[in-house]
């Protein structure tokens, strides 16, 4: 049984008002329960009376949510259902986009109807806001013990931030509190002496293919553009302001960028404050919304003035949670709740669109017997009497996944079909076959391949192969045999060990 409900609550502009639809999915069931309507008593004017007491504030909010019975009762029918089954309820927040305003809006203080609870800080309502990405590539979780993080840290000189009244960076501390709460994982850590943390060196860091990415800057929205910025550094290690916008595009150029950004830096969620003040740069001009758009499915982002004082305390708390389930969602609900008490503990806020809510899994077989089936397989192993099939994803890490290979060739070719295709490599390349003949067809698929690989792998290739096109064989080669020098547990290492005389692919 899934240990998650999920109820999702959906705002839209309805005339002069607002309507919420509360739809509930329980994953353990295969009935479908109608979702509920009504208008939602709204006030963002009101709100912004209350911006100086979080507490109120999350009453307010509760009380104009939930102003129609019918909205709240269904919202405690769900509880109840949780409660009875020992289970929690995964909150996502989804804004229709007639109503963009209420990005502004401060949901992480939102109280519970009745009882008064601040949801945001209770480990039995897990709350996500849901931003809808123009990506469609699909998100494969990996193994946890695969996961790549980079630890990014801009730390320009004192006297520059001192300047805009911004509090130093303690690059030590910060690295020595994240690096403790990896556990046995070892991340990439950029920033420091001699090393700054630019936009450049954090793009080429992420071009080496990084899972996680915790980001610490200080940040500032704009009140005279409405742009979100980044005070990272240039390549003198000064302060040097680095629009939000630009690096999230550069990201969504990466053939694979992270699966989840953490960003611990002041607005880096925008600020409802000055949102609301300008009457612009809502939530979808953040860097947030902007990094979600490039393709990042999860992105943690600070919604205010907060203080490095509550990072220092959350931040390591989050990735010891996140360490054991996967679950980001959860492991922010329990960051929350150990900055309870401060009055900045509502401002992390979580974008999210992975459907389970996970960025990892924990490899093996299901039903907690994988010992025992290990156990049974190995005689027949040793002995040679196995067939290994190679999976699909197998590959990923050497040329890139086929779902990259098909959204690039169907961009050259202008594949005539829904974007919701484009990642189907079969019907991309039937479709080159028709227009272009089998023979060009295979051609470019081998070349679009030949790309993969080397963006992949260009800080290590050979530097002769700029601007050459090797031949696809020799590149693959090239690649094992790095990846066998440099991994001694490489998979095909293993795989050419065992006693099998047949192999069966399915890779593309």
């Amino acid at each position: 049984m899934s240990p998650y409900l999920l109820l999702e609550c959906s705002l839209f502009r309805q005339g002069e008002v607002y309507g919420v639809e509360l739809s509930h999915n329980d994953p353990a069931s295969q009935a479908q329960m109608a979702s509920v309507r009504d208008l939602a008593a709204l006030d963002v004017a009101a709100l912004r009376e209350l911006l100086l007491d979080p507490d109120a504030y999350g009453r307010a909010l509760a009380a104009q949510l939930f102003s129609q019975a019918a909205i709240k009762q269904r919202f405690l029918q769900v509880e109840v259902a949780a409660q009875s089954s020992n289970r929690q309820i995964r909150f996502s927040l989804r804004i229709d986009p007639t109503a963009q305003e209420l990005h502004s809006v401060r949901w992480e203080c939102l109280r519970h109807p009745e009882s008064g609870i601040a949801l945001a800080t209770s480990e039995r309502f897990l709350i996500s806001r849901f931003i809808v990405s123009t990506d469609w590539r699909p998100v494969q979780l990996r193994a946890q013990t695969e996961l790549r993080v980079l630890i990014a840290i801009a730390a320009p000189p004192a006297e520059d931030l001192a300047r805009v009244r911004l509090a130093p960076v303690d690059f030590a501390g910060e690295e020595k509190r994240i690096r403790a709460s990896l556990g046995s994982l070892q991340p990439q850590v950029l920033g420091g002496a001699g090393a700054p943390c630019t936009a450049d060196s954090l793009l080429a860091a992420l071009r080496d293919g990084v899972d996680i990415l915790y980001l610490v800057s200080h940040g500032a929205f704009a009140r005279s553009t409405g742009i979100p910025s980044l005070f990272l550094q240039g390549e003198d290690g000064k302060m040097k302001p680095t629009r939000g916008d630009e690096l999230a595009g550069r990201m969504a150029e990466l053939v694979q960028g992270p699966r989840l950004v953490v960003l611990a830096s002041c607005q880096s969620a925008g600020d409802g404050a000055e949102v609301e003040a300008t009457g612009r740069g809502t939530v979808q001009s953040t860097i947030a919304a902007r990094l979600a758009d490039a393709g990042v499915p999860a992105v943690v982002a600070m919604q205010g003035q907060i203080s490095m004082a509550s990072i220092e305390v959350m931040m390591p708390v989050f990735f010891t949670e996140l360490l054991k389930d996967g679950q980001i969602d959860r492991a922010l609900a329990v960051a929350r709740g150990t900055v309870r008490g401060r009055p900045d503990h509502w401002m992390p806020a979580l974008f999210l669109r992975l459907t389970g809510g996970k960025i990892w899994y924990n490899p093996g077989f299901d039903g907690g017997k994988g010992e025992q089936v290990w156990k049974r397989l190995l005689k027949p192993v040793r002995e040679g009497k196995l067939v290994p099939i190679l999976g699909t994803g197998l590959y990923e890490r050497h040329c890139g996944t086929s779902f990259a290979a098909a959204r690039a060739l169907a961009r050259k070719h202008h594949f005539p079909l829904a974007p919701t295709d484009w990642d189907d490599l079969p019907r991309v390349t039937q479709f080159l076959s028709v227009k272009e003949s089998r023979y060009n067809m295979i051609r470019e698929a081998e070349d679009q391949l030949v790309q993969q690989t080397a963006t992949l792998h260009r800080h290590w290739l050979p530097t002769e192969l700029d601007g050459q096109s090797p031949k696809l064989g020799k590149l693959l080669n090239q690649v094992a045999d790095h990846q066998r020098s440099t991994d001694p547990d490489d998979p095909f290492q293993i795989l050419a060990s065992l006693p099998a005389s047949v192999y069966i692919s399915t890779t593309y």
